[in-house]
Order: C-alpha cells, then sequence, then structure tokens
C-alpha cells in the first residue's frame, strides 16, 4: 500500500554503503521507520532531506507485518535553513525532536503532537519568539498530550501543597522540601508561576510572556528532566 502524508524526520542513521534508516512522526500515521534504499548513492538532494527536525511530503510503500517501510519519494514541505544558521536554535530543534522519538510509540497516532511539533519548529525558524519559552511550552503541552502532565500544586508522598517542588531523581517523584532528600532538580514559587503561565498560554501568545532567562532555563532543565524519568 502506497501512503502519502507530511512529515518529520526525527532520527537518521546508515544502512550499509547506500541506505539510509530514519524515524519519522508522521501528521496521519504516528511515529514511523523508514529504509531509503541507496540513497546516498544518488546524486539529488534527496539525501539532506533525511536530516533531523526537517518538514518534508513523503509517500512510502506500507506493509502492516514489516517493521521498516520503504520511502518512495519525498520533499520538502517547510523550509527550515534559519534553524540551521544558528547553533542554539539547533540545540533547541533537536531537543525536540529527540524528546517525541523518545517517548512516542511506534504507530502511535496523535495528530496534535504533529501540530505541536510543526508549529514550535516554524516559530523557531521565524524567530518569533524566545527559543527557551518555545522549548518551554513544547514540552508541558507534549506532557499534557500523552497524559502525564506534572501536578506542580502538590507534594506526590504527603500531598501538601507547596510553594516549591523538588523532582527527586532518585526516587523519581515531585516531592516538597520535607519529604525530599538526596539529589533533586527544584524550582521555587516565581519559576512554578512561570509554568503555570506558560500552560495556559497560547503559542501565538507566548512572546507576551516575561520570563527572563535564568528561570526559564531552569524551567526547561526541570521539564527535560522530568520527561526522562517518568
Amino acid at each position: 500500500m502506497l501512503l502519502s502524508t507530511e512529515a518529520i524526520i526525527l532520527k537518521s542513521i546508515s544502512y550499509g554503503d547506500s541506505s539510509i534508516i530514519s524515524t519519522i512522526l508522521t501528521k496521519d500515521f504516528g511515529k514511523v521507520s523508514i529504509i531509503a534504499k541507496g540513497i546516498k548513492k544518488n546524486k539529488s538532494t534527496n539525501r539532506v532531506l533525511l536530516e533531523p527536525i526537517n518538514i518534508v511530503n513523503i509517500n512510502y510503500y506500507f506493509k502492516k507485518n514489516r517493521r521498516t517501510q520503504i520511502l518512495k519519494n519525498i520533499d520538502l514541505s517547510v523550509n527550515l535553513s534559519k534553524i540551521r544558521k544558528n547553533l542554539d536554535d539547533l540545540n533547541i530543534a533537536l531537543i525536540l525532536v529527540d524528546t517525541i522519538n523518545n517517548t512516542l510509540q511506534e504507530y502511535e497516532d496523535n495528530n496534535l503532537i504533529f501540530r505541536l511539533c510543526k508549529s514550535t519548529l516554524t516559530m523557531i525558524n521565524a524567530k518569533k519568539t524566545k527559543r527557551e519559552l518555545l522549548l518551554s511550552f513544547f514540552l508541558l503541552h507534549l506532557y499534557i498530550q500523552l497524559g502525564y502532565m506534572p501536578n506542580f500544586e502538590r507534594c506526590n508522598n504527603c500531598q501538601i501543597e507547596v510553594t516549591s517542588i523538588n523532582l527527586n531523581l532518585v526516587k523519581e517523584d515531585l516531592l516538597c522540601k520535607k519529604c525530599n532528600s538526596g539529589t533533586a532538580i527544584t524550582i521555587n514559587n516565581k519559576q512554578l508561576l512561570g509554568l503555570k503561565r506558560i500552560s495556559e498560554t497560547h503559542i501565538k501568545d507566548i512572546r507576551k510572556l516575561d520570563i527572563n532567562k535564568e528561570d526559564n532555563n531552569i524551567i526547561n532543565k526541570f521539564l527535560y528532566k522530568y520527561g526522562s524519568v517518568f
């Protein structure tokens, strides 16, 4: 069966002397693994399109019992060339696609996650707002879509309301100051309020938020680590 869809390249690796296997997030069919046979011998620009973060249109041959599907055609859908000219922008964009690759199961169909990733990458490329805020927005709303949005208002152990919260890296839990012991990432009351404001803001309005870079970096460290332990 030949399928056509828009897709975001999450990861690509060489396979043999001439082929590339890519993990992609498709608009219509979830996360899919495809192989581009012989593409490294092709002098066309198709090989470049399989680099991570690219947003492309693809046709591929699908067989239900086959783990890796076969690419037929690929062309560019959205030009993200500005991201690749700025190392900080590129690092943020790679965090986005790496997080999706590590959290989504194959064929887990979630069009909202595709739209979230595409919108965030497009805004980073257009430099419409601070990349750190966009990363916070992306991570928070990804967790919402995946169904494990953190509860920042109470300690998971004693259930007391908190003004700061600790992500305990040993117990892998969100704990208050009293319940926490050992290595943890802490976000204070100001940063908690920032998280709440980010979660309640539409991506088009995220630029209006006034969160300083230091607080935003701590928020992102907390969110990224949260996704890796839960």
